[in-house]
């Protein structure tokens, strides 16, 4: 399903619930940066098993991910174009830079980011 997010780059989200005893392949391009959460069950990604609150990133060769799922699980699955900008976080800004953090928590701080009703 294709939702109504516009992005700078080409992302990809797969909010996955898989049945035990299955595999799924999704393509992911050569180059993407991909990473896989599990939220349940227990998976194997790569040859390796990975289970309930574990991350896994991928290598950006190849052109797919591929999931075997061991038990019936959940699957956050990401995968997108590096940015290749820096980053910068503090609590819950993420900018470019320090500047940016500082101006980010003024505005915080100043109510400039909207409320809550």
């Amino acid at each position: 399903m294709r939702g109504p997010a516009q992005t700078f780059t080409p992302v990809a989200v797969w909010d996955l619930r898989l049945a035990a005893a299955h595999a799924v392949e999704f393509a992911v391009p050569d180059g993407h940066a991909a990473a896989a959460l599990v939220q349940r069950g227990t998976v194997v990604i790569g040859g390796d098993a990975v289970n309930s609150s574990e991350l896994v990133l991928m290598e950006r060769e190849g052109a797919g991910v591929r999931i075997e799922c061991r038990e019936d699980a959940m699957v956050l699955l990401l995968a997108g174009e590096q940015i290749d900008e820096p980053v910068v976080a503090q609590g819950p800004f993420v900018m470019n830079t320090r500047e940016e953090i500082h101006q980010a928590i003024v505005d915080f701080q100043a109510g400039r980011m909207g409320s809550f009703s």
